[in-house]
């Protein structure tokens, strides 16, 4: 269930978070039971919720020019698949 709720919702849960390592418990009682047994600092209880990748808004053609020109801070990921794709 972990392996899925990790792929189904990226960037939501962190790898240790409680209610992805525990899905059918109540979060609460799970953490009161993790501290019973003294491994409360190794979990995280705070509920899920999405990360954004990239967060800054492009609005002008000169931004999107300057991203676009920038290769060493933004990669294109289908750009080697398209360079080899042409050579075949």
């Amino acid at each position: 269930m972990y392996k899925l709720l990790m792929k189904a919702f990226p960037n939501f849960y962190k790898g240790n978070s409680v209610y992805a390592l525990y899905p059918f418990t109540v979060p609460k009682q799970m953490m009161q039971a993790l501290k019973d047994l003294g491994q409360d600092s190794d979990f995280d209880d705070r509920r899920p919720f999405h990360k954004p990748l990239f967060s800054a808004q492009i609005t002008s053609y000169h931004g999107v020019k300057k991203i676009l020109q920038d290769h060493d801070n933004f990669h294109v990921p289908c750009e080697y698949l398209s360079s080899t794709r042409s050579r075949l």
